[in-house]
Formats: C-alpha cells, sequence, structure tokens
C-alpha cells in the first residue's frame, strides 16, 4: 500500500512538474513553494547593528545559513538560527551588501580592500585569498560558472577600479593563506558598484558605473572575453548600472537598469557582440535587477520619496501596469512559480527600504492585468530599521532577509484558524508542498 501510495504521488508529480522542473531560468525565479500569504516569524537572529556591522544577506546551503557579520563568517542552524561555528577574518565587509556565494562545497565571501576569501565550507577552514590590484570596496555581489568566480569592486565615483576572474581551485592544500592571482582583471573608471554579471558561451556581460559624480552620465554594458578579459563589445548607457545583468534564455536577450531610471534590453551574438539596445524610462532610480518571465518583465524603482512596481511586455518594453509602492525597493527581487501550474499563480517577493524595512509580496499570472500587491511582513521594535536586503528561499519555502537592525529573519506562511473553506484552501497548499518535497527527493535519488 505505501508503495502504491509512494507511485501514485510521483506520478503526479511527474505530470504536474515535468515543464518546468528542468527549464533554466534567471537565478532570480525559483521553484520552491513559497508563502502565497501573510508571514509569521519563525526566528530572528541577531547579527550586528547598525548598517556597517550588520550581516550580509543570508545564504541557504542544504541545512545551514552563511552570513558575514562585522570581521567574521558564521554559518548558522536554518532550523533554529543558532550559530554553529565561526571563523575570524582579515578584514571586514561595512556595508554587508553581497551574499557569500557556495559552489564545489566551497564559502566564497568578499572583504573591502577588493579582497575574495575561499572557505571550505563544512568545516569553514581558510583555503585561499585574493587581493585586487586596484583594491577597492566590496559592494558586486560573486558569480560562479565553471570553476571561476567573477566579481568587481568599487573605489569612488570618479576612481577606476576592477572587475576580476579567480579559478576556484585549492592548488596548495597544505596552506590556508595561499594567494591567488587573478586569471584576468578589467578595470575602468567608476568601477563596478553593486552589479554582477552575466554570461553568453564566450564572454562576460556586467554593467559598469558612470565614471562621473551623480547619477546621469554615460556608463557602460561591457561583453569581455572569458579567455582574457578582453573587451569584445560594449553599448553606453545613461546612468550607473548598480544592479545584476539577468538573462531570458527563451527571447535569447538580457535586461538591466541604471539609478537614472532606465530599463535595458540587448542581445549578443555567438561572438559575444552586443546588439539591438531597447530602453524605457521609469519614475525614478533603479537598484533591482528585472526580471523576466513569460511574456512580463517586472521592475522596481523609487518614486517621489516611495517606490513604484511596474509590469512591462518583455518583447516590446511597452508599459503594461505600475502601483506605487510604500518606499524604494533597492534590493532584487524573488520570483517563485512553484504554484503556477496549479493556480496560473506566480508569486513575487522584495524588500522596501523604509524605517521598517517591509516585506511586500505581489500575486501575478500570465493573463493578469491587475495583480495583487501586499505588505506580508513588517518589523517592529527592535526589528524594525531600514532594508537593501534581496529575499532568498530554501526548498520547503522558508524565505530569509535581513535588515540593519542586524537581525536576519525566517519567515514561513502563517496558517490561521478559519472558515472550513480556507481549512480545505491551506490543506491544498500543504499536499502541493508535500508533493514538491517528495518530487526533489526523486531527483536526489533518495526516495528510491
Amino acid at each position: 500500500m505505501k508503495k502504491l501510495f509512494t507511485a501514485v504521488f510521483a506520478a503526479l508529480i511527474l505530470i504536474s512538474f515535468s515543464a518546468t522542473a528542468f527549464a533554466q531560468f534567471s537565478s532570480l525565479v525559483i521553484s520552491y513553494p513559497t508563502p502565497t500569504d501573510d508571514v509569521t516569524l519563525k526566528y530572528a537572529t541577531k547579527m550586528g547593528s547598525g548598517y556597517r556591522s550588520a550581516p550580509t544577506p543570508p545564504v541557504v546551503y542544504n541545512d545551514h545559513i552563511y552570513t558575514v557579520s562585522g570581521a567574521s563568517l558564521y554559518k548558522l542552524s536554518k532550523s533554529s538560527g543558532e550559530i554553529i561555528s565561526s571563523v575570524p577574518l582579515q578584514g571586514r565587509n561595512f556595508y554587508s551588501v553581497s551574499s557569500p556565494l557556495i559552489a564545489e562545497n566551497t564559502v566564497f565571501i568578499q572583504l573591502d580592500g577588493g579582497k575574495v576569501y575561499a572557505f571550505d565550507e563544512e568545516s569553514l577552514t581558510p583555503l585561499w585569498y585574493f587581493e585586487a590590484p586596484l583594491a577597492g570596496q566590496a559592494l558586486s555581489p560573486i558569480v560562479y560558472e565553471d570553476k571561476r568566480i567573477y566579481t568587481g569592486f568599487w573605489n569612488g565615483e570618479t576612481e577606476a577600479a576592477e572587475f576580476v576572474c579567480i579559478d576556484t581551485a585549492d592548488t596548495d592544500k597544505n596552506r590556508t593563506d595561499e594567494r591567488k592571482d587573478a586569471l584576468w582583471t578589467y578595470s575602468c573608471v567608476g568601477g563596478f558598484y553593486k552589479s554582477s554579471c552575466a554570461f553568453t558561451e564566450s564572454s562576460v556581460i556586467i554593467g559598469t558605473d558612470d565614471g562621473k559624480d551623480g547619477s546621469a552620465a554615460a556608463s557602460h554594458i561591457l561583453s569581455l572575453s572569458k579567455k582574457n578579459g578582453a573587451l569584445i563589445s560594449s553599448l553606453q548607457v545613461t546612468g550607473d548600472i548598480r544592479c545584476s545583468i539577468s538573462s531570458d534564455t527563451e527571447e535569447g536577450c538580457f535586461y538591466t537598469a541604471s539609478k537614472a531610471g532606465y530599463i535595458y534590453k540587448f542581445r549578443a551574438d555567438s561572438l559575444g557582440r552586443l546588439h539591438s539596445l531597447q530602453s524605457v524610462r521609469t519614475a525614478g532610480e533603479m537598484t533591482s535587477t528585472p526580471v523576466s518571465y513569460n511574456n512580463k518583465l517586472y521592475a522596481v524603482s523609487s518614486d517621489n520619496g516611495k517606490g513604484r512596481f511596474y509590469i512591462f511586455d518583455k518583447n516590446s518594453l511597452k508599459e503594461l501596469y505600475s502601483a506605487q509602492l510604500p518606499a524604494y525597493p533597492q534590493a532584487d527581487m524573488l520570483i517563485s512559480n512553484a504554484y503556477e501550474k496549479f493556480n496560473g499563480n506566480i508569486y513575487i517577493y522584495f524588500t522596501v527600504n523604509s524605517s521598517s524595512g517591509s516585506l511586500m509580496l505581489v500575486q501575478d499570472s500570465k493573463d493578469s492585468e491587475s495583480p495583487v500587491i501586499k505588505e506580508i511582513f513588517r518589523p517592529e521594535n527592535e526589528y524594525a530599521q531600514y532594508c537593501i536586503s534581496p529575499v532568498t528561499a530554501d526548498s520547503a519555502g522558508t524565505l530569509y532577509f535581513k535588515n540593519d537592525s542586524g537581525y536576519i529573519f525566517a519567515l514561513e506562511e502563517h496558517i490561521p484558524t478559519l472558515s472550513l473553506d480556507y481549512r480545505f484552501q491551506r490543506i491544498a497548499d500543504i499536499i502541493i508542498k508535500l508533493l514538491t518535497k517528495i518530487f526533489e527527493l526523486l531527483l536526489s535519488g533518495d526516495l528510491l
């Protein structure tokens, strides 16, 4: 009977998820069953205070959370938020903007002074470190591809700084203080501030600051050779690019945005040459990456002291919808498509940079003309503070972020005791989460 039950559920999952389980989306799109309504605080872990000593946005890997706070790298229990272990660092990341990155069972972090460090994921033993020749603040996310990591640094509006490519191999396993050289570097005036890259088969695409005071001078989208960092092509755009380059593999194009309020769409040919630049202007500054899904492009900007949420047609960049938000969202959005095959909806999460630092939820569908937008969590009392943290999620759908109060928050769906109809709906949601988990176990082989 148990085997029959498992087989039936496995069949249901394979039918339901076969179209999406192996699809390639932007890293800002996930398939985890995240909360679809209000959330409740699972726990809050204090890791520092003030924006110069708050933790970095947390990253979840297996059963643990990793963050840098002050001059230490921490490993926390995902289930309880308790600190399991930590290791002292040879420096600090004062603005705590970028998360650690984990690949090849290695934790990669950035510190100010143009430094990158690698640690063993399990033991937190140091493996190697790198220092950029021009130093700089560590504000741009680390990106991994094919045993290499990429990141950039920033020395000020009008100073030069570097974008670097580093081989991830631990070449001297007998040393914990091995110093590595970059495979290549690329420098420009203005440097790289909160910008991270995307890839073509032969090139790395990255956006720059504009090299001038203010945010409205000419900046560039660069295509650099993966082999040696040589400039292949560039597009001149307006304003500091302080977000990521997102890719749309379905349409074969890329999107980014600038602090001057422009969204940019462009393409790259097989040699990495950039072309077909399109743009649309929004109400204000943009430091959150535009994300495409289905036939839509989602974006957020500032708007006269508050914020604004947008939906554009991703092909034409024609505005389809916009609505005011309580404050300016300055970090990347997260989209969950876990329920799309069941109810047609996707769920979009982002924080706003207000004095409380609320978490917002947008419910939308492919053909909807008016999505539902609501605040689902507002930190209060000692938890309330400004927030420029992205939101991440684990495979159970728990949401994580931090703010300048120094707390890391773990949020799960709030299930109130309400009407019978509501209970049936919640049971249906729980079944969906169960199916998703069984599917993950099938993929991993743990259920066989």
